[in-house]
């Protein structure tokens, strides 16, 4: 497994809350807007949301901030062990890129509750709320996307 927490946590950190596409935002003009996103019946959503690809370094970033995202509140992650932040109330994650190909992980992070249904405690990251507001940008979604299809068995 490829461990991209050592280089994004040795270089310097240039993704501070909100700097990366900001939550309720899009810094990217063409991104997808959040009420377009198309899922398919299978719960996944096969176009990327940007034009830009995603960024690993800033995906892990964004999975380990507590503030921003709550991931390590509920999911392990051997990739970030280190850290010390560690849930154990939601899947494992240490592998989710051999069992998960990048639509469905674009679908899960976009709304989770299409996905797993509407008792899922994840949060739906990229579905806008009263105020058109959503909780992470469009290339939030595609840096945690490319973060997580890194956590393979013989990642690349």
């Amino acid at each position: 497994m490829r461990n991209l927490l050592g280089a994004a946590l040795a270089a310097a950190v240039f993704v501070a809350a909100g700097e990366a596409g900001g939550a309720g935002t899009s810094q990217d003009p063409a991104a997808v807007a959040p009420g377009a996103v198309a899922m398919t019946g299978d719960g996944r959503v096969e176009m990327p949301l940007t034009a830009s690809p995603g960024d690993g370094y800033r995906g892990v970033q964004l999975f380990i901030d507590e503030a921003r995202t709550g991931c390590t509140n509920c999911h392990f992650n051997a990739d970030v062990e280190g850290t010390g932040q560690s849930g154990n109330v939601g899947p494992v994650l240490s592998l989710i890129g051999d069992r998960n190909p990048v639509p469905r992980l674009r679908a899960i992070l976009v709304n989770a509750r299409a996905v797993f249904g509407p008792d899922t405690p994840m949060p739906a990251f990229y579905v806008p709320d009263e105020a058109g507001e959503t909780l992470l940008g469009a290339q939030d979604i595609e840096d945690l996307v490319a973060y997580l299809h890194e956590l393979q068995v013989n990642a690349r």
